[in-house]
């Protein structure tokens, strides 16, 4: 390893960051043409995908490796067999491997790293869990925070008889203690969930935030997700907390080009009544090829927006989606033809895109469909979608199948059988579930 690649990686493994990229950078601008340049790309690939810099486009990415390929960098070669990437396309793998070990033994952290990885994932060597922790030890003993985080996996793996928790947990806090910013995330989740350790919601919250700060942006992602699906408990837990400072992190994700952040600040600003933010936001998480954006962003034009133009635009994002198969796509726009919203109401449309979307799966469209069954005086088809309905755990689906089964409608009438769905309903907020079973308490049914 030459003298300017020898810095470069040393700065690394001190956890300066910034400077071993900038280093990298400083060799592929100076060693145009040869294996150097090669292992400064694939190692800027490496630091770049890490989050360490903030989010790296992936066009710069697969550029890096790209021109590692074009300079015959076995690591470069490793990557894109990974990625599924057409290993036909390399003619010999067994030399690529032999220079990746070669790399390897010479103290390349990335080579050793990748030398973990194939033999962890079977990958053009065959599967060996011994062998994998051999090397990724061998990069966690050099410093290596990447190496120290798929160790640990690697002990967590079910059924591995070399598995150990107590392992697995302190080569994840050494990762966590360089700053690695996904073994920051991972612990942070193990304390949400208390899955290694007594939960901890605040230091839950702690790590991910610092996560989310060093750019691993599905930490931020996460977080907001969490706080929406369990707001008291985090604040109880947590009583400073602020959906302002979530939401701060969440922007920041999304000024990090997530899409699922972007997504998720549409979906905020449309529920807030901010028209023009949404839109912004959800347009840029679509043209990242987020197809829920597409279809929020359909439903704002269709029912946000006054213009015709606007409810053709949506109407054209909805289809567009549906075509892909998207349930929520589908179901929105049977509920457009059955109610007339951006189009002419249309039932045998609506009917058609409806059936669509239960047979892919959208709880949404049994909903809708239950209603239409009982339009059409159809209860033992109602019964039929709402039971579907609640299958996938849909709490008005729950709802509907417990008064069905409440009232013996379109089904044999079974009280214990409605307290069952009402019940589920009602921990999941259906505020008339909990209303008819005090009702039912009450002697009232």
């Amino acid at each position: 390893m030459t003298n300017a690649l020898q810095k470069a990686q040393e700065l690394y493994l001190e956890g300066r960051y910034v400077d071993s990229f900038e280093a990298y950078l400083h060799i592929m601008e100076e060693m145009k043409g040869d294996e150097e340049e090669g292992t400064a790309c694939i190692m800027n690939f490496y630091i770049g995908a890490a989050g360490f810099m903030g989010h790296m486009e992936d066009s710069t990415l697969m550029s890096l490796i790209s021109r590692s390929l074009e300079l015959e960098s076995p690591m470069a070669a490793i990557h894109s067999v990974m990625a599924m990437e057409a290993g036909e396309d390399f003619s010999d793998l067994d030399e690529i491997v032999k220079n990746l070990r070669r790399m390897a033994e010479g103290g390349n952290i990335m080579a050793i790293n990748l030398m973990g990885k194939i033999y962890n994932e079977g990958l053009v060597v065959e599967e060996n869990q011994e062998e994998s922790l051999k090397w990724l030890e061998r990069g966690a003993a050099l410093g290596d925070p990447v190496s120290m985080l798929d160790a640990a996996m690697v002990y967590d793996i079910p059924g591995f008889e070399g598995a150990d928790d107590e392992k697995s947990l302190e080569l994840l806090r050494k990762s966590v203690d360089c700053g690695y910013p996904q073994a920051l995330y991972i612990l942070g989740r193990d304390y949400f969930e208390g899955a290694h350790q007594d939960k901890d919601i605040r230091k839950a919250y702690e790590l991910m935030e610092k996560a989310a700060e060093a750019g691993y942006t599905d930490a931020a992602v996460d977080m907001w997700g969490q706080f929406l699906d369990h707001e008291e408990e985090i604040e109880e837990a947590i009583p400073d907390i602020s959906e302002k400072k979530l939401l701060s992190c969440l922007k920041q994700a999304a000024d990090w080009g997530n899409d699922e952040a972007l997504y998720l600040l549409g979906q905020y600003y449309s529920e807030e009544g901010d028209t023009s933010k949404a839109e912004k936001y959800l347009k840029q998480a679509m043209e990242m090829g987020n197809l829920d954006a597409q279809v929020e962003l359909g439903g704002l034009y269709i029912f946000d927006k006054k213009s015709e133009k606007d409810h053709k635009k949506g109407i054209s994002l909805l289809k567009e989606a549906a075509r892909e198969g998207d349930g929520d796509a589908l179901s929105t726009l049977g509920a457009c033809y059955l109610q007339g919203n951006g189009v002419r109401m249309n039932r045998k449309e609506a009917l058609k895109y409806l059936k669509k979307a239960v047979e892919v799966g959208s709880a949404e469209g049994m909903v809708l469909m239950i209603q239409v069954s009982l339009m059409d005086g159809k209860p033992e088809e109602a019964v039929k979608y709402a039971k579907m309905a609640a299958d996938t755990g849909e709490p008005h689906g729950q709802f509907l199948l417990g008064s069905f089964y409440l009232m013996g409608d379109g089904v044999a009438k079974n009280e214990k059988t409605a307290i069952f769905y009402l019940r589920s309903a009602a921990l999941q907020g259906v505020r008339e579930a909990q209303d008819l079973l005090n009702r039912i308490n009450l002697g009232l049914l």
